[in-house]
């Protein structure tokens, strides 16, 4: 988690929303990923400075994790039409979610 806060810290000297927002979504989804570090997660999610497509996903991963069905089902509908709005079609990678 230090390296995480870490980046968080870089991201915010850069003084670029984009970096602000990106390095914090990488954050949570890295974090939840596996289910550990839920909490934790969560505070970067919430510190995004704007809605993101990772956001969503992240929190639809913990919220079926959480076995909470509705909320994560809406949640990834939500992402998805995030996405669709606003994806790339030309990488197939995590990396390229807006």
């Amino acid at each position: 988690m230090r390296w995480f806060r870490m980046a968080a810290t870089a991201a915010d000297q850069s003084e670029t929303r984009g970096t602000r927002v990106w390095v914090r979504g990488r954050a949570a989804i890295a974090l939840g990923y596996e289910g550990a570090s839920l909490g934790v997660a969560d505070v970067f999610a919430d510190q995004a400075l704007a809605r993101s497509t990772e956001r969503d996903l992240r929190q639809a991963h913990a919220a079926a994790l959480r076995g909470d069905r509705t909320t994560a089902l809406d949640l990834d509908a939500q992402g998805r039409r995030i996405y669709d709005t606003a994806g790339s079609y030309e990488q197939t990678s995590d990396y390229a979610v807006p």
